[in-house]
């Protein structure tokens, strides 16, 4: 784990703690019994689909194995995630922002719409 990705999914965890009704409870017990990285991973999926506002079949960043993985799926949204992988990554961000159109907004604001529809 980078530690680029550690921070995604300290905040990815303690935004599902706050945000999500019964979110501390059960991302406490995520964390022991399958660890910190598949928590956060878990974290990261949720905040993502919420703040992208993906349809529970679409895919986030976050899913995908790298920036190529855009094979299939492209009504699930695939290649669009592969975009904004790649927009990330670039940044020198996680694929597992908690909310990627505000990190990269933050990283490099004037040239970033805060859209998210565009990257459906």
């Amino acid at each position: 784990m980078t530690k680029i990705d550690r921070d995604a999914f300290t905040r990815a965890i303690a935004t599902y703690r706050k945000e999500r009704y019964g979110g501390d409870e059960h991302i406490t017990d995520k964390i022991k019994e399958d660890g910190f990285e598949v928590a956060g991973q878990f974290a990261a999926y949720w905040c993502q689909r919420r703040n992208l506002k993906l349809a529970p079949f679409e895919f986030p960043p976050c899913w995908l194995s790298g920036v190529d993985d855009t094979e299939g799926a492209d009504f699930k949204g695939k290649p669009a995630a592969a975009r904004l992988l790649k927009r990330l990554l670039e940044a020198g961000l996680s694929k597992y922002e908690p909310d990627p159109l505000a990190a990269l907004a933050a990283a490099d604001p004037p040239n970033l719409s805060h859209d998210a529809a565009k990257y459906r």
